[in-house]
């Protein structure tokens, strides 16, 4: 069972729509800015997921932080202070205790990941523009540098020179809402199938 650390949610549309399994890591439903993804694949081995803090903002927006190094903005997952209950609304969650609901999926996620013996495959890409997940070229030539064989990268021009990083054009179209389900199942049809 694929190992996915995605830096955007791209990896729960490819688990929820393509692969069709449960979630076999925390790293779906989330942004994770490049700095994080690059000390998780340096050090994914080494790091103790379970050594965490919850932040909020001041617009009540949570993340997870793992040994201080690792950022996972839970974007998706929002306060509500009318919500009493876990809403549901697709992708997105509501809910006025919405930092317990993101520690309990966070914590069950570790303990799935941990236990998965597959080595990990880690994913950039996203089918719009946020900025913190379109990658530069020089963070392009930072995970070309790495020379590993588990990294995809969604790219707006394929880099001829970049043969150490499996690549991917990102455009899935204009509008914002359905690029990414469209991103995740011609990563899924490249790479995964």
């Amino acid at each position: 069972m694929y190992k996915i650390i995605s830096n955007s949610c791209v990896g729960g549309f490819i688990y929820r729509d393509n692969i069709r399994c449960s979630y076999q890591t925390p790293f779906i439903w989330n942004l994770v800015d490049f700095e994080s993804m690059h000390y998780l694949i340096e050090n994914f081995r080494d790091i103790n997921f379970k050594k965490y803090d919850i932040k909020k903002d001041a617009n009540w927006s949570f993340s997870i932080v793992v040994e201080d190094k690792i950022e996972l903005k839970y974007i998706h997952y929002k306060f509500d202070k009318n919500a009493n209950e876990i809403l549901h609304k697709d992708i997105d969650v509501y809910y006025n205790r919405i930092w317990e609901y993101i520690v309990d999926k966070y914590d069950k996620r570790v303990n799935v990941m941990l236990n998965n013996t597959s080595n990990p495959l880690f994913i950039f890409a996203n089918g719009w523009n946020p900025p913190e997940t379109i990658l530069t070229y020089n963070q392009l030539n930072i995970l070309n540098d790495l020379k590993k064989d588990n990294i995809i990268c969604a790219v707006d021009k394929i880099y001829p020179e970049f043969t150490n990083i499996k690549q991917t054009l990102r455009n899935t179209g204009t509008a914002k809402y359905g690029a990414n389900p469209r991103l995740a199942k011609k990563i899924y049809d490249e790479f995964l199938k």
